[in-house]
């Protein structure tokens, strides 16, 4: 499978997110700020994010905390993030990072696309990825925890995870539109793929019905990603990647 049919697409929508103050999430669970955070002069060293405890098959959950060495790595993870330090990321990474679908790799690319123009878009990701969870999968960490789950039959390329609690699902495109479920961290369907400058996307609930949910509050289970393998006794990133 590739990026392209969800994956860029997804960037695109992110783009045109509402503003907070309209936004349909009822309960936000990840508040990224795509702005560089402030280091504070003698703060502590920021700790792995711990996901909100939530209701909902897909609510983020922590199965790496007792993981050797894990709980090290997210703590320099966390720390680079929050710092935008693109040294502090590649010292991270495995040598041989997958970065894309189409060949890109290597410690420089991770650096020239954190530091570049686009790295603005990556950091926010990066903010995204670690306010939901982490999964032990084949004896990786993968961030975030979603990523690893089952959708249950859902086709990944049309899956959409609703990221808040009780989002309600409307009858009609619109904030004001009736709203006729409200669901909470659920897996839906998107009906005729997804509108990427729309403020609302056509989905279906699996058993359930046919609605309209914000765009903010939705994420692609295939969106970004961070996998990370040991290596010599090291956790190292061997993909942050989006696609499949």
């Amino acid at each position: 499978m590739k990026i392209l049919p969800v994956g860029i697409l997804l960037l695109l929508a992110a783009c045109s997110i509402e503003p907070a103050a309209q936004r349909e999430q009822a309960t936000p669970a990840v508040t990224p700020s795509a702005e560089k955070p402030q280091q504070i002069a003698g703060a502590p060293p920021a700790s792995p994010v711990k996901p909100p405890a939530a209701k909902g098959r897909f609510a983020p959950r922590d199965e790496c905390a007792s993981v050797p060495g894990a709980a090290e790595f997210r703590r320099a993870l966390a720390n680079a993030v929050r710092m935008r330090d693109v040294s502090a990321m590649v010292g991270l990474a495995d040598p041989a990072i997958k970065l894309d679908f189409g060949g890109g790799s290597s410690l420089d690319t991770l650096r020239e696309r954190l530091g570049g123009d686009g790295g603005k878009q990556l950091w926010a990701e990066l903010d995204s990825i670690l306010a939901l969870g982490c999964a032990l999968q084949h004896g990786n960490l993968v961030l975030p925890w979603l990523f690893a789950q089952d959708l249950g039959g859902i086709d990944p390329y049309s899956a959409m995870i609703v990221t808040g609690i009780d989002v309600p699902v409307r009858a009609s495109a619109s904030h004001n539109g009736k709203a006729i479920a409200k669901l909470s961290w659920a897996a839906v369907e998107l009906v005729g793929g997804l509108l990427p400058d729309a403020a609302f996307q056509h989905i279906r609930v699996p058993g359930g019905p046919a609605g309209y949910i914000a765009t903010s509050a939705l994420r692609s289970p295939l969106d970004y990603r961070i996998i990370a393998d040991r290596k010599n006794g090291e956790w190292k990133i061997g993909a942050f990647i989006a696609g499949d």
